[in-house]
């Protein structure tokens, strides 16, 4: 998953046309049904079926990631100072969360202290 993450902030980064293609212009897109966002579903569908996630449950942990992507890279857009690499590791580290989306009870065993 981490991959995925990676290859897809490098691109919508490469150039800062990319990412106004992917997130400013989509959004004027066909206004009556909801934008999806590729890198949501291909991330549920990474997640479906791991560390005990079901299908919604990996459905929803794909749309956080997603969702946490496209806010790392609007700072990215609105801050010259942010680098692409500090959105690239926070992304991953969201990853590492995510097979504690939905699960309570496993948020002590993935998020560390401090």
């Amino acid at each position: 998953m981490g991959a995925a993450v990676s290859a897809y902030i490098e691109h919508a980064t490469e150039k800062r046309q990319v990412y106004r293609m992917l997130y400013v212009e989509a959004n004027h897109l066909r206004r009556d049904e909801p934008r999806r966002d590729p890198l949501a579903i291909v991330l549920g569908e990474i997640l479906n079926g791991q560390c005990g996630l079901t299908k919604k449950e990996a459905r929803l942990g794909g749309v956080a990631i997603g969702g946490a992507v496209g806010a790392l890279l609007a700072d990215w857009y609105a801050r010259e100072e942010v680098t692409v690499r500090q959105i690239i590791d926070t992304a991953l580290a969201v990853c590492r969360w995510a097979p504690s989306f939905g699960r309570v009870d496993r948020w002590e065993a993935t998020v560390s202290p401090g």
